[in-house]
C-alpha cells in the first residue's frame, strides 16, 4: 500500500467519521429540539392554567368586595330609610291637632298615674311632657319615648318594609 492510498484511506475514514459525527450531532439537536419545544408547551400551558386561576380568584375577589359594598350601601339606605320615619312620625305628631294630641297625653299620664305631689310639665315643640318628682325627672317627650322604643321598632318596621330573608 502505499502512502497516497493510506493517505486517501485515512481521509475517507475520517470524512465517514465526521459525517457520523454529524449525523449523530443533528439527530441529538433534534432530539434536544423536540424535547424543549415539548416542555415550552408544557410550561406554557400550565402558564396560560395558572394565569386563568389568578384571573378568576381575582374575580372572585372583586365580586366579594362588590357585594359587600354593596350589602353596606343597602344596610345604610335602610337606615336612613327607618331615620325618616321616626323623623316623620314625631313631625307628625307635633302636628297633631290638639285634641288628639291631649288624647295621647292623657293615656301616658294613665299609664304612669303620677302622683298628687309629682309635677307635670308640658315640653315645647318636640311634644310630650316631663314629671318631677321630688328631684328625680322623668323624661316623657316623644322625642325621649321614640329612642327608648326605637330599638324594638327597627326590627318590626324592617320586617313591614322589607322583607328579610
Amino acid at each position: 500500500m502505499s502512502v497516497e492510498s493510506i493517505t486517501k484511506r485515512i481521509i475517507s475514514d475520517a470524512e465517514h467519521r465526521v459525517s457520523e459525527i454529524k449525523a449523530t450531532a443533528e439527530q441529538q439537536r433534534d432530539e434536544i429540539k423536540a424535547k424543549s419545544a415539548e416542555e415550552i408547551s408544557m410550561l406554557q400551558s400550565e402558564i396560560e392554567r395558572s394565569a386563568e386561576d389568578i384571573g378568576k380568584l381575582h374575580e372572585e375577589q372583586l365580586l366579594r368586595a362588590a357585594r359587600s359594598e354593596a350589602k353596606i350601601k343597602i344596610t345604610e339606605t335602610k337606615h336612613g330609610i327607618i331615620d325618616k320615619c321616626f323623623a316623620k312620625a314625631l313631625q307628625h305628631l307635633a302636628e297633631l291637632p290638639k285634641a288628639e294630641y291631649d288624647k295621647i297625653v292623657e293615656t301616658i299620664l294613665a299609664r304612669i298615674a303620677p302622683q298628687p305631689n309629682d309635677v307635670v310639665e308640658q315640653v315645647g315643640n318636640n311634644g310630650g311632657f316631663i314629671v318631677r318628682q321630688g328631684n328625680v325627672i322623668t323624661n316623657y317627650t316623644f322625642s325621649f319615648i321614640a329612642e327608648v322604643i326605637r330599638p324594638q321598632l327597627e326590627a318590626e318596621i324592617s320586617r313591614i318594609l322589607w322583607v328579610e330573608s
